[in-house]
């Protein structure tokens, strides 16, 4: 043989080694790759899995307000806590809407709609057919800009407390207030206004026998003549507010009205159905979440 042949004979050999080499590498090395994959996904799972372990478990006890922070001095004193209990449980037990507050130290690492929607499911929220109930979510432990709040609406009262409707809320009552320390005085008028939507979905079911013909004419028409009356008094002086969103400004009371009328007339039904004698200790309850749903409709914000 000669030497041309020997030549081309070692240079096939060589491209075969390397070939053969490259695939054997390719062969050792797509398996670990795919168990990598799988571990990976099996991580994720087991963090959600866990994750969702962390959702405080559903007490046994009838209230509607439950502070389970530790965050000192806390956000609501007990006496606050009692007032608003006492005024959701009310609202609860005579129109079978639920609308809980929740305070809490963690997320358990989930964004805080999907948190919140994890609650609310898991506790029940509202009435298993009608699925209305409303959680305001609240973390206070965290530093400024960090801290949340979310409002999270059951499928039933989606239509009366849109997503746009609970992001004014946040923005306009509650995180002014909770900037302010106001805390106990922004959840009180912010749960008025969702008392007042939520009758408007299921007003059928309040009890009737207890407003006269006259009173209801009147609560029907009081917030007609205070917003004519505002507006001729807002045109005179010439007051303004903020910049909205599109650039334009607003009169004030266009701004103030809605809420301030929801407000009104929610304390008026609230206030014609309370027993004025009734303290805190003596009521009842509502008799129970009833186990509602929802699918994250809602806002949240951050102060």
């Amino acid at each position: 043989m000669n030497l041309k042949k020997i030549t081309n004979l070692l240079i096939t050999l060589c491209f075969v080694f390397i070939i053969f080499n490259n695939n054997s590498e390719t062969t050792v090395y797509a398996k670990p790759a795919q168990e990598n994959k799988a571990t990976t996904q099996e991580s994720k799972a087991q963090v959600k899995s866990q994750a969702i372990n962390q959702i405080p478990a559903r007490p046994n006890t009838e209230k509607l307000v439950f502070n389970l922070s530790k965050l000192s001095p806390p956000l609501l004193s007990e006496q606050e806590i009692q007032s608003l209990d006492y005024k959701l449980q009310k609202f609860a037990q005579e129109s079978s809407n639920q609308i809980l507050i929740l305070i809490v130290d963690t997320l358990a690492g989930m964004e805080v709609n999907d948190f919140s929607t994890q609650v609310f499911n898991s506790w029940g929220l509202g009435q298993k057919d009608k699925n209305n109930g409303v959680l305001i979510l609240i973390k206070p432990t965290e530093s400024e800009g960090g801290r949340k709040i979310y409002i999270n609406v059951g499928y039933g009262l989606e239509s009366v407390i849109p997503d746009l409707m609970a992001k004014r809320i946040i923005n306009e009552l509650i995180v002014p207030g909770f900037k302010q320390g106001a805390y106990f005085q922004a959840l009180d008028k912010a749960s008025s206004i969702l008392i007042k939507l939520a009758i408007g979905e299921y007003k059928e079911e309040i009890p009737q026998q207890a407003k006269s013909k006259s009173g209801l004419l009147l609560i029907l028409l009081f917030p007609f003549i205070f917003m004519f009356l505002a507006e001729n008094f807002f045109h005179k002086t010439g007051q303004r507010i903020d910049i909205n969103r599109s650039g334009y400004r607003k009169r004030a009371s266009s701004y103030i009205l809605p809420f301030w009328g929801a407000s009104y007339m929610s304390n008026r039904y609230l206030s014609s159905h309370h027993n004025t004698g009734s303290s805190f200790s003596d009521f009842g309850g509502f008799g129970g979440f009833g186990g509602g749903m929802s699918g994250g409709g809602g806002a949240g914000g951050s102060w």
